[in-house]
């Protein structure tokens, strides 16, 4: 009965450990922006628009083939049975699942390093082998990138586990065939990201430095049955992974996909930014390093040196690759994430060796137990260190996907009321384009071949913009000449990233478009989106210096601070700010005297902000921003001509700025 028990119990562990991950995820509970640029290939491609972002032109800004595949397939079943799938929701599914198969897969890891390598030789060991198999699952249902990763309704999580279950298979192989299971785990995880070919490229480089001798005859012929078994491996992986990698070439003209040359540049700015990457990764995963140095203990320990040193081996080729392209524009250590749970795992593996002393049972029990309580706290403390940051993204994501899905029903109201489709500009393609179903041009190249291989930076536009976006290459130039009918800066009416900034510098932007107001009832917010004129504004051409966009976002940031805080004091900064801006740019003072005229209404000073905002229109008749501001103010001045005037060039150009009754609130 007590076997049974003890053989039973992991598995009603393992099985609350998961349910428990799930738990969490689903408090977390949100879809990362990024997941709806993969369904929108999705939903193209089940619509028979071939695997493409917008149809009719073939780039590959998707770097999970296998995840497309996947949902498509569900997709596909749906319409076959004519049942409705909600596209959003089975990622996040898929993406639990994905993370509890690596939990579970983590705690077999960790056995069999156990079994295989140390000697049980009683029911307590037994035991105790059982209860610590089980840390590893637990601590990883606790580390934040799993946890956000695990419900983003991205790949992560299945890349995860594939990666491990390839380490897995590969350090315990036996027999003398082929692992059928380590070569499809190798291909699976090559077609779901570009990295797969490298977790498969470092595992056999390490197989023929260690097997050289066992592989090779002196005269350097081929001859061994373990040479014959790997040569085979790498055959039965070689032939789809080539095909998949000819599909893509012949399909979308490159052996890489398009984000790879949209994101990376081999150059000191990216290894600095990879670098820096990597060692905050290590520092919010991996307490500052301790756990990566703790797997060291078990190299004195010649029956689990090689799988130490082969660790170690792709732990580190695999951290110098993300340095090297540059890190990742994404929160919370997703490209750790892939190598969590092997420095997990081996850690609390050499911890376990303190079982091997010869100790009385109770003594080695309580030594394992104050052991594994400090690691735990290690492990969940760094998990509540990053809560915060963790919470933060995902509310970010969840209000910026809203508010995306907002600005996308209103151009599919557009499109549906004019019978002719739309072209936005964009820098979060991702829920705008999944719900919009509008000709989407985006500016940071992720989905545009154009900008991703014929970057245009800006002179000016350099590091020190107070802008927090890593993505340097654009060309705005390009996108302008495209003519789309909207742009939208996701932050409203200033520019947020650098492709934002290189669009919103450019005289054409200025002459041709105009800042439209749309109201969300959902948000209880304003709207801006940048709409084409009727006719180019008419000005008398002065020359710019682009540097003036700096300061002009700053004097946005510090009204924010000011309104949030009520702060009057930071009133003089924005000012000299705002005067700055103009004195670098005098042909966009326009939008200088809106921010000073917003900044003078929520400070009080309603005489010097109708001012602001009349030389505001004097400029430019189509700043909406101040229209509105200018509205609001002769309404709160009791003049009623002038408030119905504004009111009434307002719902000419911004017709959904306002609603039809709005004066008469």
């Amino acid at each position: 009965m007590l076997i049974k028990t003890i053989k039973i119990l992991p598995f009603i562990l393992l099985a609350a450990l998961s349910a428990w991950a799930i738990f969490r995820m689903n408090q977390i509970n949100f879809i990362q922006d990024d997941a709806f640029i993969t369904l929108r290939y999705v939903e193209n491609f089940i619509n028979g628009n071939g695997l493409v972002f917008n149809p009719g032109y073939k780039v590959e800004g998707y770097t999970n083939f296998l995840w497309v595949l996947l949902i498509s397939l569900i997709g596909v079943t749906g319409k076959i049975f004519s049942v409705e799938t909600d596209l959003p929701l089975i990622t996040q599914l898929l993406s639990q699942l994905s993370g509890t198969a690596l939990i579970i897969l983590a705690y077999f890891f960790t056995k069999k390093i156990i079994t295989t390598k140390y000697l049980l030789s009683n029911n307590f060991d037994y035991i105790l082998c059982n209860l610590i198999s089980l840390v590893p699952s637990f601590l990883i249902s606790f580390a934040s990138p799993f946890l956000y990763w695990g419900i983003s309704g991205m790949e992560s999580a299945l890349f995860t586990f594939l990666t491990c279950l390839s380490f897995y298979r590969y350090i315990f192989r036996t027999g003398c065939k082929p692992d059928i299971t380590f070569v499809i785990a190798s291909v699976l995880n090559s077609l779901l990201r570009p990295e797969g070919i490298l977790i498969f490229l470092l595992i056999m480089c390490h197989s023929i430095i260690i097997n050289y001798k066992k592989f090779f005859r002196v005269d350097g012929i081929w001859i061994t049955p373990a040479a014959k078994i790997y040569l085979r491996e790498v055959l039965m992986y070689a032939v789809p992974t080539a095909a998949y990698l000819a599909f893509r070439y012949f399909y979308y003209g490159f052996l890489l996909p398009n984000t790879f040359y949209a994101k990376t540049g081999f150059n000191l700015e990216h290894f600095n930014r990879g670098l820096e990457y990597v060692f905050t990764g290590i520092k919010n995963n991996f307490f500052y390093g301790i756990l990566l140095i703790i797997p060291l203990l078990s190299l004195r320990k010649i029956n689990h040196r090689s799988e130490t040193i082969f660790f170690y081996f792709f732990v580190i080729i695999y951290l110098l690759f993300i340095i090297l392209i540059g890190g990742d524009v994404l929160p919370l250590s997703r490209f750790i994430l892939p190598v969590l749970p092997l420095v997990i795992i081996f850690s609390v593996v050499t911890l376990y060796q303190l079982t091997t002393f010869n100790l009385i049972p109770t003594l080695k029990f309580i030594l394992i137990v104050l052991v594994l309580s400090a690691f735990t706290y290690i492990i969940t403390s760094s998990y509540f260190s990053n809560y915060k940051e963790m919470k933060l993204k995902r509310s970010f994501e969840i209000g910026l996907v809203k508010k995306m899905k907002v600005y996308a029903d209103w151009i599919k109201n557009k499109i549906v009321e004019s019978g002719q489709n739309k072209k936005v500009a964009l820098s979060t393609i991702g829920a705008f384009s999944f719900y919009s179903g509008a000709e989407v041009i985006d500016i940071v190249g992720l989905t545009d071949k154009y900008i991703a291989h014929n970057p245009k930076e800006v002179p000016g536009i350099d590091e020190e913009l107070p802008i927090h976006w890593k993505e340097r290459r654009y060309n705005a130039e390009y996108v302008l000449r495209r003519g789309p009918d909207y742009i939208i800066f996701p932050a409203g009416a200033k520019p947020t990233a650098f492709a934002e900034c290189a669009i919103f510098v450019q005289p054409e932007f200025y002459k041709n478009y105009y800042c439209q107001l749309i109201y969300s009832d959902e948000l209880k917010q304003f709207l801006p989106i940048y709409t084409k004129r009727n006719r180019t504004l008419e000005i008398n051409f002065t020359e710019c210096d682009v540097k003036f966009v700096k300061p002009y976002i700053e004097a946005n940031n510090l009204f924010l601070n000011m309104n949030e805080e009520k702060n009057f004091d930071l009133m003089k900064i924005i000012l000299d700010k705002c005067d700055e801006a103009e004195l670098k740019c005098i042909l966009r003072k326009s939008d200088i005297d809106a921010v000073r005229g917003f900044s003078f209404y929520h400070a009080g000073n309603k005489e010097n902000a109708k001012l602001s905002f009349e030389n505001s229109i004097r400029l430019d008749s189509l700043n909406m921003i101040s229209r509105y501001y200018l509205m609001k103010i002769y309404n709160e001045f009791g003049d009623e001509a002038e408030t119905i005037k504004q009111y009434q060039f307002i719902k000419r150009f911004s017709p959904d700025a306002l609603p039809d009754n709005y004066i008469t609130h």
